[in-house]
């Protein structure tokens, strides 16, 4: 019983189907572990892990007395010189937002921020570095509103220790309606889990 061509040919190329199916598979695999957000993920030491958990008792940006609150978080660098601070584009995430609340709950919102090498070898540049989130009310048809900002300083978090607590939201630097350059209370706070790993 000699075997023809035809058969051996058409074995040949099935198994050859599956090593290229498991091929594919496995490339597939492989790109999905390499295409991943690093502000996601932990991958090496000195990160810093923010989540963002609710926030409270923000003030009303609508006519409905409701707001459309995301938060925009950030590692913020101050900078005496100017005395202001500014955070890259790069080196912010956002929130999803939240429709009609003043008192929003946020799900799955952990973001990582790599700390700078001069932050963490000099405590004098530590001091000038902090976490920022910035409270903004999605508007559809006009600019988003400003709703209050809150900073961590990561002179805070050196221990290691997971940090979980409500921070007063404050206004933007020299926004007050006196035209002085200080930091206005507003109305809220908002609660984080900060580490630094």
């Amino acid at each position: 019983a000699q075997s023809s061509g035809f058969e051996a040919t058409s074995t040949t190329l099935s198994s050859i189907d599956e090593r290229v199916a498991d091929s594919e598979a496995v490339e597939s695999e492989l790109e999905y572990l390499m295409d991943y957000d690093e502000g996601l993920f932990i991958t090496r030491r000195n990160q810093v892990v923010v989540e963002v958990i609710e926030a409270t008792g923000l003030r009303s940006s609508d006519l409905n007395g409701l707001s459309n609150p995301y938060v925009k978080v950030g590692l913020f660098c101050s900078n005496k010189k100017r005395r202001n601070g500014s955070f890259g584009r790069k080196a912010t995430r956002n929130t999803y937002y939240i429709e009609n609340t003043l008192s929003p709950q946020w799900r799955d919102q952990s973001f990582i921020f790599d700390v700078p090498a001069k932050a963490i070898s000099d405590p004098r540049e530590t001091r000038r570095f902090s976490i920022q989130c910035v409270i903004n009310s999605k508007e559809r048809l006009t600019k988003d509103k400003f709703l209050g900002q809150a900073h961590v300083h990561l002179r805070n978090l050196k221990d290691q220790r997971e940090n979980v607590g409500w921070y007063p939201l404050m206004g933007k630097l020299g926004q007050s309606g006196t035209g002085k350059d200080a930091l206005d209370r507003i109305c809220g706070s908002i609660r984080l889990r900060v580490q630094w790993v």
